[in-house]
């Protein structure tokens, strides 16, 4: 849900760049990882290292969306 209002926030902003798109696919990218190896071979510390970049990667785009509304 994070996500998608992240995505909601930076087109009604103005603030749809080259930072938060490549952001927004790392984190897309992220959850693909995630679910492949959930599906195959299931090793949880490699399935919670692409959970645990999809969380920061989510941070990031935040805190890159939340300075561009308090400067911007």
């Amino acid at each position: 849900m994070l996500f998608y209002l992240a995505l909601g926030v930076a087109a009604l902003s103005f603030q749809v760049n080259a930072i938060t798109l490549a952001l927004a696919w790392a984190f897309v990218v992220s959850r693909v990882v995630h679910s492949v190896i959930q599906c195959g071979y299931n090793k949880v510390m490699h399935r919670f290292c692409a959970y645990l970049f999809g969380g920061l990667v989510l941070w990031a785009l935040w805190g890159v969306l939340a300075v561009g509304l308090l400067l911007g």
